[in-house]
């Protein structure tokens, strides 16, 4: 599965995101030059699991009180970053980011773009 996300600070993509889950490879591309708006900060050669914490790190805590309450809400069986980053596009309360998905499921920022392969 290759996903393409797009990583937004207000209604400006910073970021796009190229994620291979069969590889496990991620390619991105950063579309400012501050740092504090880019979805890696200074890292340009993010890995996997960089990617994984990522997403993580846009979603509620793994310890979040009712978390099955939450989980239901979301119509979700078990916490899952990517599914609820899909849900929520990674919205927290208190700041201007959201991830879109490219591929439809989720939304896009541009639905012209089309996932692209590495």
């Amino acid at each position: 599965m290759q996903l393409k996300l797009e990583y937004l600070y207000k209604d400006m993509v910073t970021t796009t995101i190229w994620a291979d889950y069969r590889t496990r490879q991620i390619k991105i591309q950063n579309h400012t030059d501050n740092m504090l708006h880019r979805a890696f900060g200074v890292n340009s050669s993010p890995s996997f699991t960089d990617y994984e914490n990522f997403l993580e790190e846009r979603c509620f805590p793994r310890t979040r009180d009712h978390l099955k309450e939450l989980l239901r809400d979301l119509e979700l069986d078990y916490y899952d970053p990517l599914a609820i980053v899909r849900k929520t596009h990674g919205k927290l309360a208190g700041d201007f980011y959201q991830i879109h998905f490219a591929d439809g499921e989720g939304g896009s920022h541009n639905e012209k773009q089309k996932t692209e392969s590495f």
